[in-house]
């Protein structure tokens, strides 16, 4: 299937995984948050339902669920022998979702790629080509489940370039999602123009402003509109993140976070709506961003 998506009619992603599936009754085991699911069997099909929620609500791109999959988080839990089977959990739940539902027949996976760092951090606790062999392992994991692949939160142009060269094998298009922070540049200090090299030379659908707050992206939105690719965003509904912010073992990240109290539905399609007169056409949530916020969306647009 062909993505197809204007600025009158946008391409509607899903949002947050990992807290949709905490509010369903998933406990996090150590620092492993939503991968949680995949490696209890008896949480499988939460995922599958959470993945269902999204579709049934209007979403129609279904993200892996597999952010917190990554060698550092494994490494640090003790589990490091079970990644590749959680990454295989991962592509096969958001599959046997899509071919389970009953909503629409035009539902894509994206095959989450998160970054290999710490979380909104741009320095390298890994060498550079073992960041480069975990993103190879998992594309090659994932490409049988998905239709693209979806760069989740890279927070560096150098990580983002070791991603785009370990999926080059891959015939798949990618979604680049760069989270900036509130300074309005990555964590690595550039601004979002410095992709424009990168997208010229890849085979890239578009870059969305990834799991970022509200002012943030609207503060960047001119900027991404001169890369000349689809542009949108995925954002959180966090209260602030903290520089340097960290998961807590077996916290929720609201705990340490906050929720942003003035966010809804209809805050939610304001916020869209002003990134859409800008251009953007791929509208989509992250953290606390949920199936009722990703209905009220979908429903505004196909009205």
């Amino acid at each position: 299937m062909e993505l197809k998506f204007n600025n009158e009619k946008p391409l509607i992603l899903d949002g947050g995984m990992g807290q949709t599936l905490l509010k369903q009754g998933m406990i996090s085991q150590g620092t492993l948050w939503s991968a949680s699911a995949l490696l209890d069997g008896s949480l499988h099909q939460m995922v599958i339902n959470a993945h269902q929620e999204f579709m049934k609500a209007g979403a129609k791109v279904i993200t892996t669920n597999n952010f917190t999959v990554r060698k550092l988080r494994f490494s640090e839990n003790n589990i490091l022998d079970k990644f590749e089977e959680a990454m295989h959990t991962a592509g096969r739940l958001a599959k046997q979702a899509k071919q389970e539902n009953t909503f629409f027949s035009d539902v894509h996976i994206a095959g989450s790629v998160p970054t290999r760092n710490q979380t909104y951090m741009a320095n390298f606790e890994l060498s550079k080509d073992e960041v480069l062999h975990e993103f190879q392992l998992t594309g090659n994991i994932l490409n049988e489940y998905v239709d693209f692949f979806y760069l989740d939160a890279l927070t560096s142009i150098e990580e983002i370039e070791i991603a785009l060269k370990a999926l080059s094998h891959l015939d798949k298009k990618i979604l680049i999602g760069a989270h900036v922070k509130k300074n309005g540049l990555l964590a690595d200090g550039n601004n979002i123009e410095s992709l424009k090299s990168i997208i010229d030379q890849s085979n890239i659908f578009g870059v969305i402003v990834a799991c970022t707050d509200q002012p943030t992206v609207l503060s960047v939105i001119e900027e991404i509109q001169r890369l000349g690719v689809p542009f949108g965003f995925k954002i959180n509904a966090f209260a602030n993140i903290p520089e340097g912010w960290k998961m807590n073992p077996g916290s929720n990240p609201i705990d340490s976070l906050g929720i942003n109290k003035n966010f809804n539905e209809e805050n939610f399609i304001s916020f869209a709506e002003k990134c859409r007169a800008e251009g953007a056409s791929i509208l989509g949530g992250c953290c606390e961003v949920l199936p009722s916020h990703i209905k009220a969306l979908a429903e505004f647009y196909k009205n």
